[in-house]
């Protein structure tokens, strides 16, 4: 928990707030005190999913963080490649934050510090799927993480997106051709889309009433 203490914290107290202030007012200020600012922050949100969720709004008030939650971030951060581990259960209890996190927030992480990643979300339900694509998508729709990170935001998404839908989305990415979502949210209950192609396949609220009613 060292690295929290000593890297996380400052980083968001120190910068987040005094950059959020200058994005909005447009002020100029130093402009080279506020690009290493900036560069820090972008790095420190790369580097440590907390500093991510602080950003974002996570900031204890709503999400009280605690220190299982911090080590939860770090067990994610920990896990070197995604892509070679594709079957990999996690069972999280209530009060962990499981999709605020792993759901919501390491997505967004990933996607940060590899655009070309094609997640996808799926749901016992397609409501379900949609709403958790949809709080990622408000994420990369954020003004901040716009500035920070515009080689793979949209300005204005709507209108540059090849696709920017609630359950279909597409982030800029360095290596063109692919014609599947950044992030693509499908219900489990009718089955993954066969025509997809995922590098990272989520799952959450698989199991609902309805399901534990049906036979067999």
């Amino acid at each position: 928990m060292t690295g929290v203490q000593t890297c996380a914290l400052p980083i968001y107290s120190e910068f987040a707030g005094t950059l959020k202030d200058l994005v909005a007012s447009g002020s100029g200020g130093n402009r080279s005190s506020i690009e290493a600012a900036a560069e820090l922050l972008r790095s420190g949100v790369q580097r440590d999913i907390y500093v991510l969720g602080r950003l974002l709004g996570y900031d204890g008030t709503r999400h009280r963080w605690e220190r299982r939650h911090l080590e939860l971030c770090r067990e994610l951060e920990g896990r070197e490649s995604w892509i070679n581990r594709r079957k990999r259960f996690d069972f999280w209890s209530r009060g962990t934050y499981k999709s605020a996190i792993m759901t919501e927030l390491h997505t967004v992480w990933v996607l940060l510090r590899d655009s070309d990643h094609r997640v996808g979300i799926g749901s016992w339900s397609y409501q379900m799927a949609v709403k958790w694509c949809r709080k990622i998508r408000q994420h990369f729709e954020n003004p901040i993480l716009y500035w920070l990170f515009p080689e793979i935001l949209w300005e204005t998404p709507d209108g540059e997106a090849p696709v920017w839908r609630v359950e279909e989305f597409f982030l800029k990415r360095k290596a063109d051709g692919s014609s599947d979502a950044s992030v693509y949210g499908f219900s489990w209950y009718k089955g993954p889309p066969t025509s997809r192609h995922f590098d990272i396949l989520k799952t959450d609220d698989l199991e609902e009433k309805e399901s534990t009613a049906t036979p067999g």
